[in-house]
């Protein structure tokens, strides 16, 4: 596995174009195109689907690419890992992570995908040796 270094990570909603569009020429790191809290449930599938194109064509160059997908406790957290397994990116965000099986339960849905935890809950925290 490569080390790269990070100075900085953007988020950005997968729902808005405009900010896609304009991170594509900022300078930052990592580029984190958010499918979780930033998008409204009545956006989600078409978030997705933005997602997916953007990360496909080509304008973030060099930066690494990752998803934060919706948990997978949610009726979008399933097809949004199975979207990142085929997607042009590099790391799955995992929210709110509790366990290790909760990231087991993402792997098995995005194949070789690095996942990136995150640990949003009491219990994520107290598990998160394991995790």
């Amino acid at each position: 596995m490569t080390v790269r270094p990070r100075r900085s990570a953007l988020y950005v909603p997968g729902s808005n174009a405009r900010a896609l569009e304009k991170a594509s020429a900022l300078a930052a790191d990592v580029i984190i195109f958010d499918l979780e809290d930033a998008v409204g449930p009545d956006e989600k599938d078409a978030a997705r689907d933005r997602v997916v194109t953007e990360a496909a064509s080509g304008a973030f160059g060099t930066r690494e690419l990752v998803v934060r997908i919706n948990g997978l406790d949610t009726e979008w957290g399933a097809e949004d890992a199975r979207a990142a397994a085929d997607m042009a990116c590099d790391a799955v965000l995992v929210p709110k992570v509790s366990d290790p099986g909760d990231l087991d339960r993402v792997a098995a849905l995005v194949g070789d995908k690095r996942l990136w935890a995150m640990m949003e809950t009491p219990r994520g925290v107290l598990n998160a040796a394991a995790i």
